[in-house]
This record gives C-alpha cells, sequence and structure tokens, in this order.
C-alpha cells in the first residue's frame, strides 16, 4: 500500500465509484465514503480513526459483517426511497456488498 493521504484516498475511491472526504476533527479523521445504488439508494459511511492508512481496517471490518440478506429485511417497506420490490431491494443491497469489497480490495491492493 502507498502512502495514504486525503487527496489520495479519495482518489481511489473514486476509482471505484465511491465518493469520499476526509476531515481532520482533533487527532482524528473522519472519514465518510457515499455512493448511489442502480435502485437510487443513498449509501453513506462513516468511520473515524486516529490514522489515515488504517481506514482500509475499518472498510474491511464494515464489508466482512455486511449482511445483504439482513439489510434487505430491515429497509423492506419502509418506503423511504427503497425499492418496493423485495427481489429490487436484496438485489441492490447485494451491489453494496459487491462495492465495499472493491473498495476494499482497492485500499488494500493500492
Amino acid at each position: 500500500m502507498k502512502h495514504l493521504n486525503a487527496k489520495y484516498l479519495i482518489k481511489i475511491a473514486n476509482e471505484v465509484g465511491w465518493e469520499c472526504d476526509v476531515k481532520k476533527e482533533g487527532k482524528e479523521y473522519l472519514v465518510t465514503f457515499s455512493m448511489y445504488t442502480p435502485k437510487g439508494q443513498d449509501v453513506e459511511l462513516e468511520f473515524t480513526n486516529k490514522y489515515l492508512m488504517c481506514i482500509w481496517q475499518d472498510v474491511r471490518d464494515y464489508w466482512e459483517n455486511y449482511n445483504p440478506d439482513e439489510e434487505a429485511i430491515m429497509w423492506y417497506g419502509r418506503n423511504n426511497g427503497e425499492p418496493s420490490s423485495l427481489r429490487e431491494l436484496l438485489d441492490d443491497m447485494e451491489y453494496v456488498e459487491k462495492k465495499l469489497e472493491e473498495l476494499y480490495m482497492k485500499l488494500w491492493l493500492d
């Protein structure tokens, strides 16, 4: 992994379809990743870490614990802009899982 600074983190996140915002708050970094799914859901993830170089670990942990089935069940029928079809919602959540993996791999390998 190359030396990870805010500009480079934003660049590599953008390469795999994520918007990225990095803020320094005191002694910690607040990193926000966001994107829209094919069905228009707004996905936003926030991570706080003392070391910007360790954000990849936070993304990895989130990805490893992400469960598309549980996410679909949690959001189904809420009428907050998510797809009304359970199949479409599950497909969208599986898309998020794929994009999380891509982000983690890009952070880890670059």
